[in-house]
């Protein structure tokens, strides 16, 4: 029976919960020969299998979408076959990243952008006389948008709140 390496890379460095990645194990000889091996990879994300895949050429490719939002640790267990002995590579760490962070803050810079907008528009309504007259102030501007800052992350942190 013929020695086995196994070298298990992935196509990015950082990934977003729902974003496929792809994980390709190389499967090779420790010892020089022509013999290309074959067999099957079983991908292990900690205690739970994640996919079974074919050596075709010496590689197994492995593209998934499953991993929830945390560290996770992936192995690539080559099952030998024939004159090719079986091999577990070290783990491989990945870190899936949650990305609603980026979209409450989006949300969050439109809803300020709104309140500050109102802020704007509010004066020119001639029927509320003493926002009009505030409005005249030199810091009326940057009031508005600071307000309109201050709400939307307010608004932001109770959303992180009600979706967790």
């Amino acid at each position: 029976m013929l020695d086995t390496m196994t070298n298990l890379a992935s196509s990015a460095n950082k990934y977003t919960v729902g974003q496929p990645m792809t994980f390709t194990v190389k499967v090779d000889m420790t010892t020089k020969g022509t013999e290309k091996s074959s067999g099957t990879v079983t991908f292990i994300d900690g205690n739970k299998d994640i996919g079974t895949e074919t050596v075709n050429s010496g590689q197994a490719i492995l593209t998934t979408s499953s991993l929830s939002v945390d560290p996770h640790s992936i192995i690539a267990r080559y099952s030998g076959y024939n004159n090719f002995k079986p091999n577990i590579p070290s783990a491989f760490p990945i870190t899936v990243h949650d990305n609603s962070l980026v979209h409450h803050s989006l949300f969050s810079l439109v809803f300020g952008l709104i309140i500050a907008g109102v802020c704007f528009i509010l004066p020119k309504f001639k029927m509320i006389v003493e926002i009009e007259s505030i409005a005249q102030h030199p810091f009326y501007s940057l009031a508005c948008i600071l307000i309109g800052a201050v709400v939307g992350a307010v608004v932001t942190v109770m959303l992180q709140k009600i979706l967790k």
